[in-house]
């Protein structure tokens, strides 16, 4: 059995200060067709800022994830 990124395991792509920018990210990368999530341990955001929100995908669907944020990232003046 193909075990980690062979086996497309989830990779993280991006991390963010705050999860709501995280939930926008990733629905760009969803309407690009890239399947992803939010990972954030804040308790449902009752702790908000506390700790980062990382997004991951498949490694299948990593260069492509990526390709598109940095995409997003120029378009908004590079932060």
């Amino acid at each position: 059995m193909a075990r980690g990124r062979e086996a497309g395991a989830p990779v993280e792509i991006a991390r963010y200060r705050w999860r709501h920018e995280a939930e926008m990210a990733l629905g760009i990368l969803e309407d690009e067709g890239i399947p992803g999530a939010v990972l954030a341990d804040d308790m449902g955001g009752a702790y908000a800022g506390i700790g980062e929100a990382r997004i991951v995908v498949p490694s299948s669907h990593a260069e492509r994830a990526r390709a598109v944020l940095a995409e997003l990232r120029e378009d908004a003046g590079g932060e």
